[in-house]
This record gives structure tokens, C-alpha cells and sequence, in this order.
């Protein structure tokens, strides 16, 4: 393709640009929309990030003297050719069916479902 085809548009004649979010519509300038990509990206790479057990495991509260147990978590457990879900626990760290596992390398939370409009 050629660039000749291609139409130019300068940040003189477009200062800013509208956004729509499902109805609403956000006006920004260039740069705080290049700023804005740039946070989301950012919580993007975050959020996804599998994190070592050597730099943090993931935290529970312990309810009544009684060992917590976390939400799940995806695993990279060098024993398995793929990613597995487990539990952590604050006892005995991440289990799975009723046994604890080890050689645990790395979590990540697994993403919140996603609910459907009509869900109270």
C-alpha cells in the first residue's frame, strides 16, 4: 500500500479525540490519550504477570485460629506439562484435591468471571 493512499492527519488539526465508552462519550488531547493507553497497559501487564513463590505468595486472613484457604490460583508446577489450578492455604501452602503440592514456581490469580447483564 501506498503511503500517497494513506490520509495524514497532524495533532494541529485534530487536537483532541472523542471517545466513546458505551454511550459515554470522553473528550482527551493526544497526550492524554497516549497516557491513557499507557496505564492500561500497564495494569493489563500487571494483572497477567505470573508472579515467583520466591518474591511473594498470595494473601489470606485466617478466620478464627483456623488456617485460611485463599481463592484459586493458576500454577506452574514443574511435575505437569501445563498450568493447574490450586488452592493456597495459609498451613500448608498450595494444595490441591486434599494434597499439598510442591515445586510450585510460580501463580497468578485466575480472572474474575465475567457476569452477564441480567445477573443480579
Amino acid at each position: 500500500m501506498s503511503d500517497q493512499n494513506t490520509p495524514k492527519f497532524s495533532r494541529e488539526q485534530f487536537p483532541t479525540v472523542n471517545l466513546d465508552f458505551g454511550g459515554a462519550t470522553q473528550k482527551m488531547t493526544w497526550d492524554e490519550l497516549a497516557d491513557e493507553v499507557k496505564r492500561l497497559t500497564d495494569a493489563l501487564e500487571q494483572a497477567t504477570r505470573w508472579i515467583p513463590v520466591s518474591e511473594r505468595l498470595p494473601e489470606v486472613e485466617p478466620a478464627h485460629g483456623v488456617p485460611a484457604c485463599s481463592k484459586e490460583f493458576l500454577l506452574i508446577w514443574p511435575r505437569t506439562t501445563n498450568c493447574q489450578t490450586a488452592l493456597y492455604f495459609t498451613d500448608c501452602g498450595f494444595a490441591r484435591d486434599g494434597k499439598a503440592l510442591d515445586w510450585v514456581t510460580h501463580w497468578m490469580p485466575l480472572p474474575q468471571f465475567t457476569r452477564s447483564p441480567t445477573d443480579a
